[in-house]
């Protein structure tokens, strides 16, 4: 593949290509250079993909209801635990409210709670509604 042709899939598309090009003038310098950019790029990749499945495992397998919210507090993730101890499946809460998934009477605190804190990580205590009436979460 070409020089031009490499850099325009790899644009476009995200894919890596290398570059089919031998001679020692500045050209065959400049493919070399990109063909090594490419397989660099391919390696941290996946390097960042596996860093992303190991943090994904650790959040799920620990044994602790973990949650993430986005700024409007809507449910981005949930542990597998979280899942388990609730009864809900992800796909009926992510994108949800939070406050959908606690008893009404600790609403008030939990507002308050975020007004207060001036970061988003603080650690929360609160009971949370489970999907079945037979299972009962604790903060």
């Amino acid at each position: 593949m070409r020089l031009t042709a490499a850099i325009e899939a790899t644009r476009r598309l995200g894919s890596r290509h290398h570059v089919d090009w031998t001679s020692d003038d500045e050209m065959g310098t400049l493919a070399h250079n990109f063909n090594e950019m490419q397989s660099k790029l391919e390696r941290e990749e996946t390097e960042l993909k596996l860093a992303h499945s190991r943090a994904t495992d650790i959040y799920n397998l620990t044994p602790s209801m973990l949650f993430s919210l986005d700024p409007a507090n809507c449910l981005t993730a949930v542990s597998d635990y979280w899942l388990i101890a609730t009864g809900y499946a992800r796909t009926d809460v992510i994108g949800r409210v939070f406050t959908d998934f606690v008893d009404e009477h600790w609403h008030r605190n939990l507002s308050g709670h975020a007004a207060a804190t001036a970061t988003p990580r603080m650690p929360i205590s609160a009971k949370s509604r489970c999907r079945s009436s037979r299972r009962t979460v604790k903060p």
